[in-house]
């Protein structure tokens, strides 16, 4: 009775995915009374519930993953030359193995992959790292093999990443210092802060015990301001050698001067110092920094060609036999195994098999190319059709993909001339604060000579420009995080100063405008019942890619007798049926009349009855954006590497007043954006794939467009997430709103500055004073900054 009500409801509304959440199709699949979109999803659900595991759809509504087709790739791992990078430790009877799982997106999926073992006996504890994407699981390889612990994961919805790249830096450990230094800071500033409260309130104590208090507050401090201050000192001393002044140098100073003084007063007897200032102007000054390097670690940025391509490819042997072997270990002449959906590893010849490749990664062409045996085929290229057997040529790292990846011409471009808020502020900073200093010390020599001394170290101790230091990481690191949660995830601060100034946008179009893989073939055609019949037979003849789309879009039907069938390589199919010839190809091929650029042409003697065209989907919200950008005088300019065909459909799009530029190659659109930033214009450039790597490194800003965080994002500054593309004349907004902040952060520094000199020359500085001032200032601008950026986004909707 439910599966019939289930089924009548297919016939009235859409239906979604019990497990994933996606649109199932007109005939969902139906297990348990519920609806799922493929036998994937319904699998996992079944082994879930089976498992006493359905406690993870009550986390989260439709908390899964689509399932796709499990990769062959998994076998490679039980060889261990294969599998030695993921394994962190092995003995007879366990293994531990770390694993990248780019598909970990809610608590549900922590919840699951920390229960596995539940699912496989096999498995012994699981550890799930949220930020990192990443799982650490510890598995008994007599009960459960690698292999088999890569497909579980892969079966409920978590493929692990086997990339070149992440097999390279699995084992790379994560630099923790900053973590100890803040924890040592905290220590010393908590404890320093708690010795000294007699001295802050005129307590009455023993002298002896004062004294003690005194020298337990040295202790503590005088070792934590070497540890954890030692990054300011080390930077200072690299930029004097550059003959340079940053923001660590007046920083380090001031740390300096604040530890030599206060060492001096308690070592003399003369006063308490100012420990607790000390310790607590670096402890916030290092929680600006981990601010700062939150995003930037939460993602890999330093991704190469690596993160695209597998571990391993799939090697006929001479037996016959296919046997999985790293990437590093082809040779020339090998022959290769090749899927659909499967990347082809190196350059060679195709020997079997009729071959679609997909370029767009390197070339940005999103039309398959057609290959017949005997035609080169490159490295990088995705197969979309059969099964193909490659004779390799050229090695991964000898390929062509490879060498326009190593160009030089795509090296980073510097970006000094946009130099960071703080350091184009320190140096004028530090020369003023000096001779402020030198003249107070000078009037105080004439005056009273002993408190020349004194008032010199004061107004460097209460003008250290700690409040100046944290302002912009503070500012632009929660700008960072609201970007981070509304999709555009950028890799450094600098990143946001210079989305601020930007005054021109450059867009690539395949994978960045339009929906990589989501463009479909529509044929446009005037033909009667008995032509339809004649064309539906001609194209189920042949195996080729264009023609299964010709018979997919002509659906099912009646067919006739074809004569004298021919497939001309290169150019189309053709067939006698009747009287007529009736052809399927390119122009001219199909057809004697030339015709503009129609796609693949369907032609009856030599006349045009039809044509096969891409239909490209564009993210919504395309116009609204430009003219979003417009009214922040930015001007729009689309380069792209495909043919002019969407022209017109892209001005509707995009506004008549953009220039387009089209059948541009990689080095193309690397000449046009260095062209621009000559001209003095900041050109924000947003694209995707190898194509668009060196116009990426080229821009004063260059956004990736990807459809997942973790996808591989070559020569950027940021990543955005594809749905999100709509909300970048936001973006761009508020990017100017957090530089906004940041100068008036600076006002509110300059103000305690001038507040602090004043008592400070006038040699009335006490450490209470100074124990107040100076953290009070820094807590002060951290709070405005996180304040108004968040108040800034509010006003944004983001």
């Amino acid at each position: 009775m439910r599966f019939m009500e289930l089924k009548e409801k297919v016939q009235t509304e859409p239906l979604v995915c019990e497990h994933c959440g996606d649109s199932c199709t007109a005939s969902p699949v139906i297990r348990s009374g519920k609806a799922f979109c493929c036998t994937g999803c319904a699998g996992v659900y079944q082994l879930l519930h089976e498992s006493d595991l359905g406690l993870y759809y009550e986390l989260d509504k439709r908390p899964g993953r689509k399932i796709k087709e499990m990769s062959a790739a998994y076998s490679a791992l039980d060889r261990w030359e294969l599998s030695k990078p993921y394994i962190e430790f092995r003995r007879e009877g366990i293994e531990i193995i770390r694993l990248k799982l780019p598909a970990i997106h809610c608590s549900s999926c922590i919840w699951l992959l920390e229960n596995l073992g539940r699912l496989h006996s096999g498995v012994r504890t699981s550890r799930v790292n949220f930020s990192r994407r990443e799982a650490v699981i510890s598995y008994d390889p007599d009960r459960i093999k690698t292999s088999e612990l890569a497909a579980l994961l892969d079966q409920i919805g978590y493929p692990p990443d086997l990339s070149l790249d992440a097999a390279s830096k699995n084992k790379k450990l994560h630099d923790r210092s900053l973590v100890y230094k803040i924890g040592l800071a905290g220590f010393a500033f908590g404890n320093t802060m708690l010795v000294a409260l007699p001295e802050y309130f005129g307590l009455q104590t023993t002298e002896g015990l004062a004294v003690f208090f005194r020298w337990v507050a040295l202790i503590l401090s005088l070792p934590t301001a070497a540890y954890a201050g030692s990054d300011y000192f080390i930077a200072s001393f690299k930029s004097l050698k550059k003959k340079e002044i940053s923001i660590d140098l007046p920083i380090a100073l001031g740390i300096l001067v604040l530890a030599l003084r206060s060492a001096y007063e308690v070592i003399s007897g003369t006063g308490p110092g100012y420990f607790d200032s000390l310790t607590g102007l670096i402890f916030f000054l290092l929680l600006g920094k981990l601010a700062q390097r939150r995003t930037y670690d939460a993602l890999a940025w330093d991704r190469d060609y690596t993160s695209f391509f597998p571990m391993n490819a799939t090697r006929m042997a001479e037996d016959g036999r296919e046997e999985s072997l790293s990437l590093r270990e082809l040779s020339v002449g090998d022959v290769l195994v090749v899927r659909n959906g499967e990347l082809i590893p190196a350059d060679g010849v195709l020997l079997e098999g009729s071959a679609s490749i997909d370029y767009s990664f390197a070339t940005g062409e999103s039309e398959p190319v057609p290959h017949q045996p005997g035609d080169t085929v490159f490295a990088g290229g995705r197969q979309r059709g059969g099964s193909l057997k490659i004779t390799v040529e050229k090695v991964l790292e000898r390929s062509r993909l490879i060498q326009l990846w190593n160009d030089r011409a795509f090296e980073k471009e510097s970006k000094d001339g946009f130099k960071n808020l703080t350091d184009r502020f320190s140096k004028s900073f530090t020369i003023r604060l000096l001779i402020v200093a030198l003249l107070g010390g000078i009037y105080w020599w004439a005056v009273d000579p002993v408190k020349a001394i004194p008032v010199i170290t004061a107004v460097l101790i209460v003008a250290c420009p700690c409040a100046l230091a944290l302002s912009a990481p503070f500012a632009l690191g929660n700008a960072l995080r609201v970007f981070g949660r509304n999709g555009l995830y950028l890799k450094g601060t600098d990143a946001v100063e210079s989305m601020a100034r930007c005054s021109l946008a450059v867009f690539d179009k395949t994978g960045t405008l339009s929906v990589h893989g989501a463009s479909k073939p529509v044929l446009e055609h005037d033909l009667d019942r008995l032509q339809l019949a004649g064309f539906r037979a001609l194209s189920n003849q042949s195996g080729h890619p264009m023609s299964r789309a010709v018979a997919s879009a002509l659906g099912e039907g009646s067919t006739v007798e074809l004569l004298d069938f021919e497939e001309v390589s290169g150019s189309g199919t053709q067939a006698r049926i009747g009287s007529s010839i009736y052809r399927i190809g390119k122009p001219g091929f199909a057809c004697d009349t030339p015709v503009a650029d129609s796609g693949l042409i369907l032609g009856i003697d030599g006349r045009v009855v039809g044509n096969l065209k891409t239909d490209i989907r564009y993210r919504p919200g395309l116009r609204s954006m430009a003219e979003r950008l417009r009214e922040l005088e930015l001007e729009v300019e689309l380069l792209s590497g495909d043919r002019d065909s969407e022209r017109s459909k892209l001005l509707d799009i995009l506004g008549t007043e953009t220039m387009m530029l089209f059948d541009r190659s990689p080095t193309d659109k690397l000449e046009h954006v260095r062209s621009k930033e000559l001209q003095g214009k900041r050109v924000l450039m947003v694209g995707d794939g190898l194509n668009d790597a060196g116009a990426l490194k080229a821009s004063s800003v260059g956004l990736g467009v990807v459809e997942e965080a973790n996808t591989f994002t070559p020569a950027c500054d940021g990543i955005i997430q594809g749905e999100k593309l709509d909300r970048l004349g936001d973006f761009l907004a508020f990017s100017k709103d957090a530089v906004r902040v940041v100068w008036w952060s600076f006002g509110l520094s300059i103000a305690y500055n001038l507040v602090g000199l004043g008592f400070a020359l006038s040699g009335h500085l006490s450490p209470v004073v100074s124990a107040i001032l100076m953290p009070l200032s820094s807590i002060s601008v951290v709070l405005f900054v996180t304040l108004a950026t968040e108040w800034k986004a509010r006003k944004r909707g983001l």
